[in-house]
């Protein structure tokens, strides 16, 4: 699973306090995938199954208010796609219908009023705050994950058919 694996879990680790899979509508959480370990307990063959590095299952902004009613588009996003296809936050599903299902079950409702735009820049920002640590040389890491727990306060590790699927890092 290599060196950002271990990383990542060091980081866990460190600051997973034991937080239940019940979110709760003031949480807000980044959830990060390792798409073979999500494939493999699906029976999922896409592309981006053969990642072998952590990449965004979804950002849970904390929900209330009206929320947003805009609409999900391709067209929307179409200068994230690429980064987001290629690496950060591929559909492993195929059915090319993920990050619509994440904008109206996450965006949509969130108590900030995000555009679609909006909310997939900040979960890239969020990802590649985190893809930085992950990828840092050991004698910068330690820095590097101090100033992360800065804005994580709480993660969980989600396990599915005793593989490690997911990690929710809650943010402050």
């Amino acid at each position: 699973m290599g060196l950002p694996f271990l990383l990542l879990l060091l980081l866990v680790a460190a600051s997973c306090s034991g937080k239940s899979n019940l979110e709760g509508p003031s949480d807000n959480i980044l959830a990060l995938q390792w798409p073979i370990n999500v494939c493999k307990v699906n029976d999922w063959t896409a592309d981006g199954c053969r990642e072998t590095h952590w990449t965004i299952h979804g950002w849970w902004p904390p929900k209330g208010g009206k929320g947003n009613d805009e609409t999900f588009e391709f067209n929307k996003i179409k200068n994230l796609r690429k980064e987001m296809e290629n690496s950060a936050w591929p559909d492993l599903s195929i059915k090319n219908t993920f990050w619509a299902h994440e904008w109206e079950a996450h965006g949509q409702p969130a108590s900030a009023k995000l555009t679609v735009k909006q909310y997939f820049q900040r979960a890239l920002g969020y990802y590649r705050a985190v893809k930085r640590c992950i990828n840092v040389k050991p004698e910068e890491a330690k820095a590097c994950f101090e100033n992360l727990k800065k804005v994580v306060k709480e993660c969980a590790i989600i396990k599915k058919n005793n593989l490690i699927t997911e990690v929710r890092l809650y943010l402050k």
